[in-house]
């Protein structure tokens, strides 16, 4: 049977990164498991998956960092990004210049099980100074 309908489907990871630097850091990472292999459809046919969002936020930001980079990797080391480099700006609180939120765009980028992965890992580093990341969420389609 086919399956009909759009299906949104949000991962979360919750463990804070502390010490994220201008660098990128294969210790300060976020896995995300899409749960694709497991999807009941997924065995009965051709799976096509479509990013939606990655959102996270940023705490202790000292420094003077006022952009975060992302690049998502289907491998725990860094070396197969699935998705480049993505630079976006820190939402900062309203009463607060420390701590805020990211959110990024992907505008709907297809995917046929992502070169196998089930598991999306998160990297990030903060354009000056250092800050921690908190939880993360991506939002996928199907």
């Amino acid at each position: 049977m086919a399956k009909t309908g759009h299906f949104l489907h949000s991962i979360s990871n919750t463990t804070p990164i502390v010490g994220v630097g201008t660098t990128y850091d294969v210790t300060k990472v976020h896995p995300l498991d899409l749960n694709i292999r497991r999807s009941p459809y997924k065995a009965s046919q051709q799976f096509k998956g479509f990013l939606e969002t990655l959102l996270f936020s940023v705490s202790n930001v000292a420094g003077g960092g006022t952009t975060i980079t992302c690049r998502l990797c289907i491998d725990p080391n860094g070396d197969l990004p699935a998705i480049g480099d993505v630079q976006v700006p820190i939402d900062f609180g309203i009463t607060t210049g420390t701590s805020g939120t990211c959110q990024v765009l992907y505008d709907h980028f297809g995917f046929d099980d992502i070169l196998g992965a089930d598991t999306l890992y998160v990297f990030y580093k903060i354009d000056a100074g250092t800050c921690d990341v908190g939880v993360s969420q991506v939002n996928w389609s199907e």
